[in-house]
């Protein structure tokens, strides 16, 4: 009984401390990216926000802003100005009135819907060359949306590849999607293929944080293996504690070498992975049916480094125990060798 005890505690302390490793990574990933701008209203006059910063895909006419929070909530988060301060929006198109000597730092765009009381982190915008995908569920017949700056590839009935001279990096789909979902539809998605890339290229180091818990399970199963002999073992299970400690040590280092694109990360959870799996379906087929398979190949890639990473560190890890069961096998016989020579 002590010996399961002790086998399921130090497996929920290997489990708590990845976690407690991995949460600064996923709360950071989690975060609504931002593009905020400031207004100020003096003397009761009003400042001029664009019709993009009130709409959004589930809501009309709301104004976000960006407020220090406090205590559990401190840092960055999101809130929104009632509807009440706001003049009458058909009267005054394009502008808000906030009372009197008020300064706000508002939501322009965002990665995502903003939802109040969300931690938020405000971009660093570069800019860039880009391609990107437009889908509709409707069959795609005006688009007059279209800029001097965007050049169409390829397209089919309900999807259109095109290249955007200029993009700005992290990528907003808001942007996008509020010049496009007046002459086309308000499900309209666009999928910037710099952000598609970059998320597969993020696969391989996740998984190689998934391998660094598989080998440190295996590390304790095999060191639970030897726990019920008195002494026997003990070496082993130090040094396999080693190894994972080792291996613990270095996963924050890993995390920090990848970040996910906010345009393609669910609204929630992280762990939402119909999200991911409906996503990469839906690019991967628009793109197949126009006969472009950069996106099915940057997979491929993406799907044999994950299983180099695994099947190396896996096997890394077999050799590691089967080495050490050696090594025991070969310490019991020793003494009996030894004795059958004295009698001799």
């Amino acid at each position: 009984m002590k010996r399961i005890v002790f086998c399921v505690s130090s497996f929920l302390l290997l489990l708590l401390v990845f976690l407690t490793l991995l949460s600064p990574k996923v709360e950071e990933e989690m975060k609504t990216v931002v593009f905020a701008r400031t207004g100020e209203a003096k003397d009761g006059r009003s400042f001029s926000i664009q019709k993009a910063a009130l709409d959004w895909k589930n809501s009309k006419d709301r104004l976000f802003v960006l407020k220090e929070g406090e205590g559990w909530d401190s840092g960055l988060r999101i809130s929104e100005i009632p509807s009440k301060y706001f003049d009458e929006y058909s009267a005054h198109p394009g502008s808000v009135t906030i009372g009197s000597g008020t300064s706000y730092w508002y939501v322009y765009s965002a990665s995502r819907e903003p939802v109040t009381g969300d931690a938020a982190v405000v971009a660093q915008l570069e800019r860039g060359k880009d391609t990107c995908l437009l889908w509709c569920p409707d069959p795609i017949t005006d688009l007059s949306g279209m800029t001097k700056a965007m050049t169409v590839k390829a397209r089919t009935d309900n999807a259109v590849l095109f290249d955007l001279s200029t993009n700005t990096f992290p990528y907003f789909e808001h942007d996008l999607w509020y010049r496009f979902k007046q002459s086309l539809s308000e499900e309209v998605r666009i999928y910037s293929m710099h952000d598609v890339q970059q998320f597969l290229q993020a696969l391989p180091w996740i998984a190689g944080a998934a391998a660094i818990l598989s080998c440190g399970t295996i590390l304790l199963a095999a060191g639970w293996s030897l726990t019920g002999r008195k002494r026997r073992g003990r070496s082993v299970w130090i040094i396999n504690l080693l190894l994972i400690a080792a291996m613990l040590s270095v996963l924050p280092r890993l995390l920090g070498q990848f970040d996910l694109p906010a345009s393609l990360m669910p609204d929630r959870h992280i762990l939402d992975f119909s999200h991911y799996l409906g996503e990469m379906k839906r690019i991967i087929g628009s793109m197949d049916a126009m006969g472009e398979y950069c996106v099915r190949d940057w997979l491929s890639q993406a799907a044999a480094a994950c299983a180099v990473v695994a099947g190396a560190s896996l096997s890394l890890t077999c050799f590691i125990v089967f080495l050490e069961n050696t090594l025991r096998i070969r310490k019991r016989r020793r003494p009996k060798e030894e004795s059958d020579f004295i009698n001799e």
